[in-house]
């Protein structure tokens, strides 16, 4: 059985560990990074990647069928004054007539990339609503993640106030010279403390203690370990 003055620090060290814990867990909690780099991965290939080759594709294929549509009304427009009967210069019938002509060259001409980009402007519409798809599902999981974390924030930080309320009183209780000890074995190794485990050894490095370090744990003495110099903590139970 380990002395009252070791049993107490054990008390503090239990909440250091309680409190380190904590710490660890909230510097890695999962904001959904890997997801926002798969997601910029996605949007960049929308940009500069397959995305953007398929994107290209389709504005092609759309603008040339605005630009016939707007040929179109402006060859209907000048076949419907050319035959209003308003000309009778035949130079101006003429200009009409060609203007007229260029334009349905024009849209011919137009028609003709439309049936070549056919085939690719399917599968390319394809392959951009698969990415945007895509994205849409990973802004949502990112979203939910991040929601997750909050939750799991204000927890951690619930936790830690209550951990850091109970450090006062626990702390007053070790005699000032082991916890000065105590102390300053955290600020090298973050644990100050370490129980004897599987009979024998250190659980704060694994080291194999020597007997003599074992008498004295049993012996009640305040005994470091020769490794890592955490002041062990030896009960019946631990070991």
């Amino acid at each position: 059985m380990a002395s009252p003055e070791l049993r107490r620090l054990h008390a503090l060290h239990e909440v250091d560990l309680a409190i380190l814990e904590i710490r660890k867990r909230a510097a890695v909690l999962d904001v959904g990074a890997e997801l926002q780099t798969k997601l910029k991965a996605l949007e960049q290939n929308l940009v500069s990647g397959e995305g953007a080759e398929a994107k290209k594709l389709i504005v092609e294929s759309k603008d040339l069928e605005l630009a016939n549509a707007t040929l179109a009304d402006k060859a209907k427009r000048l076949e419907s004054e050319l035959y209003s009967g308003k000309f009778s210069n035949p130079r101006e019938i003429e200009a009409y007539r060609h203007e007229i002509e260029n334009l349905k060259k024009h849209i011919s001409d137009n028609e003709d990339k439309l049936i070549g980009l056919m085939d690719q402007t399917g599968p390319a519409q394809k392959v951009v609503e698969r990415i945007e798809k895509k994205i849409a599902e990973l802004k949502c999981q990112i979203a939910e993640r991040r929601k997750s974390a909050l939750v799991e924030k204000a927890r951690l930080e619930a936790e830690y106030q209550h951990r850091q309320a109970q450090r006062p009183a626990l702390v007053k209780e070790v005699p000032p010279a082991l916890l000065a000890k105590y102390e300053q074995l955290r600020k090298s190794y973050e644990t100050g403390m370490a129980e004897v485990v599987k009979y024998s050894s250190c659980g704060g490095c694994g080291m194999l203690l020597a007997e003599r370090v074992l008498a004295n744990l049993k012996d009640d003495r305040v005994v470091a370990c020769e490794e890592c110099h955490r002041i062990l903590y030896y009960t019946e139970g631990l070991i």
